[in-house]
This record gives C-alpha cells, sequence and structure tokens, in this order.
C-alpha cells in the first residue's frame, strides 16, 4: 500500500487483510486503457470493467499484492505516472 501511495495511485480502501487492493492513478479515467498498455509490456492488471456486469468504464484496477512485489511492476507503474500525468 505505501509503495502505490508513494507512486501517487490512489487507494480505494485501506484493506485489513486479503491479497488484492483496489487503486486508481488519479488522472487517469479509464482503467481498462491502462491495463491494455501494461498487457503490451508483459504485466497483467485487472480493470474494475472485468467484474462489472455490463463491463462499464471504471477508474479502479484490482491488484494482486504480491504480484506488485515485482520492482518490474513498480517501475512500470512509476513511468506510467510520469507519462500520463505530463
Amino acid at each position: 500500500m505505501r509503495t502505490f501511495e508513494r507512486i501517487g495511485l490512489e487507494l480505494f480502501t485501506e484493506p485489513l487483510d486479503g491479497m488484492f487492493l483496489w487503486a486508481r492513478f488519479p488522472h487517469i479515467d479509464d482503467s481498462l486503457a491502462l491495463a491494455e498498455e501494461a498487457q503490451r509490456d508483459g504485466i497483467m492488471l485487472a480493470p474494475e470493467t472485468a467484474f462489472r456486469p455490463h463491463l462499464e468504464r471504471s477508474l479502479w484496477l484490482r491488484f494482486n499484492v504480491a504480484v506488485c512485489a515485482d520492482t518490474r511492476v513498480q517501475r512500470w507503474l512509476q513511468r506510467q505516472r510520469r507519462i500520463k500525468a505530463a
């Protein structure tokens, strides 16, 4: 969680336990587009769109915290923050 906050991601809520958390970049309004970019770079992200009954657009991504401990994922997220915020 602290790494995500340092990167600039907004947490939906601070989870008490579990392996998933929901977060978003404040300046990105479509998590599906971000997930598609990640996939092209070999990183799998889960946009909330995949969890909605009619696949509505969403701001949020669901992260597996174990996978996000990978520094490659963290560096990718940092790069996206810089690119998208510019």
